[in-house]
């Protein structure tokens, strides 16, 4: 849950701090720890940023940060999966136990009772990867074309996420709760 604090706030001030934080170094910048992400936004450049909730930090401390100063993935994972449950837990399909939508927020519940109850690794760029439609397993590059396939099934826009942040690990938990 770290990152790089290229901001223009100051985090090094003590009389807002509810606990020291314990920033490391690497290479010329501080490394802060990142106890939340709390929003994004696209900004005036057109890259996403994340809105972060410093660990020991008031909230007038909290900064835009770009997704490569996010060092711990894990964060940003968590970020998007709770993101992406809030969006599909409102539709209609997310009721109906039988369809690829409610599928899909299990999956996502159960990635995220991983992330919370185990030190995960973060997935490498040659992670295996599960179809979220039909549970086909592929290499990183070679899901993209597959998941065209599905694309008239309902939330397609949305479940396609899921492939951005689950990995095989998370498929398997949701199996083992069958």
């Amino acid at each position: 849950e770290d990152a790089i604090g290229d901001n223009e706030h100051n985090k090094d001030s003590d009389e807002i701090m509810s606990e020291p934080p314990s920033p490391r170094k690497k290479g010329s910048g501080t490394i802060f720890t990142v106890e939340m992400i709390l929003d994004d936004r696209i900004n005036k450049q057109g890259v996403k940023e994340y809105l972060i909730k410093w660990k020991g930090f008031n909230d007038e401390e909290n900064t835009w940060e770009i997704e490569k100063n996010i060092l711990d993935t894990n964060v940003l994972r968590k970020y998007l999966a709770q993101k992406l449950l809030k969006k599909l837990s409102v539709t209609a399909e997310a009721k109906d136990n039988a369809t690829i939508t409610s599928r899909t927020i299990k999956v996502i519940k159960a990635g995220m009772h991983l992330m919370d109850t185990i030190l995960t690794i973060t997935p490498s760029r040659g992670r295996k990867n599960r179809c979220p439609f039909c549970f086909a397993d592929f290499g990183h590059s070679g899901i993209a074309p597959h998941l065209r396939l599905h694309s008239k099934s309902d939330n397609y826009d949305l479940i396609k996420q899921v492939t951005k942040i689950a990995d095989v690990d998370w498929y398997k938990v949701y199996e083992k709760k069958l």
